[in-house]
């Protein structure tokens, strides 16, 4: 497999460079007022919420994109409190304010109902989507018909069992994103599959291989894939979880 590293040597020299500057500005008296460990979960929030939302051009759900707008909002309320520009905090905030969480709750529910099939209705596109905030996706009753697949989840599980499914020829596309949860995918011995996993805290298990991944690219394409005349792209983006694909038959 080759694994292609977002440069973690580089990046933890940068944060520890950049949290000894913070911590001496904050102890010679340079940074009267502001707070450097708000500073610092300010970053955090605003950092986890650009991975929630993912890399850009990549299908993003309903409930991720609404979850990964509210870390990036709690972040840049932490930063401004600790900078000294306001004078409140997000919590402050969602205190006095908690009832649109239930507004953007229910219009967010509206959005993926009324985004949803209705059934037996032909599909203008040919694959399968799924967008969920809480709950699990499945694909594994005997006989389904595989066609390129997008689901999206903020936390829920995902498992795709490709041995029970329909392959036509050629390359079907499996491109799932997930904040928390475990996706899992079964494969027939006979099948291609290639892997592209951008996984921020996962453990992997790709085909008997385990590891433990931490900020990186996984990709992984078999030498015979390009030429099968069926085979599977699987492309995940996940934050917190456990990746598994396992071969079967």
């Amino acid at each position: 497999m080759n694994t292609t590293t977002r440069h973690p040597r580089f990046i933890a020299g940068i944060a520890f460079v950049l949290l000894g500057v913070l911590l001496l500005l904050g102890n010679v008296g340079i940074l009267y007022g502001v707070s450097v460990w708000g500073i610092l979960w300010g970053l955090f929030w605003l950092w986890l919420g650009a991975v929630v939302v993912g890399p850009r051009g990549r299908g993003v759900g309903a409930g991720k994109l609404a979850l990964g707008v509210l870390l990036i909002a709690v972040g840049a309320t932490t930063l401004a409190q600790a900078a000294g520009l306001i004078g409140f905090s997000f919590w402050d905030l969602i205190f006095r304010y908690w009832p649109l969480i239930l507004i953007a709750l229910g219009m967010l529910l509206l959005y993926e109902n009324s985004r949803r099939p209705t059934p037996g209705a032909p599909s203008g596109v040919d694959r399968i989507e799924h967008d969920s905030i809480f709950g699990d996706f499945k694909l594994t009753q005997p006989g389904w018909r595989l066609r390129d697949v997008r689901a999206t989840s903020v936390i829920g599980d995902m498992k795709i069992d490709l041995s029970k499914a329909d392959i036509p020829d050629g390359e079907s596309v499996l491109d799932l994103s997930a904040v928390v949860g475990d996706i899992d995918v079964w494969a027939p011995l006979d099948l291609p599959v290639a892997l592209d996993a951008r996984c921020t805290l996962v453990s992997l298990n790709h085909f008997g291989r385990k590891r433990d991944v931490r900020l990186q690219r996984c990709i992984d394409t078999p030498a015979e894939f390009a030429s099968a005349a069926r085979r599977v792209r699987v492309r995940v983006d996940l934050v917190f979880g456990d990746l598994t694909l396992t071969r079967v038959g």
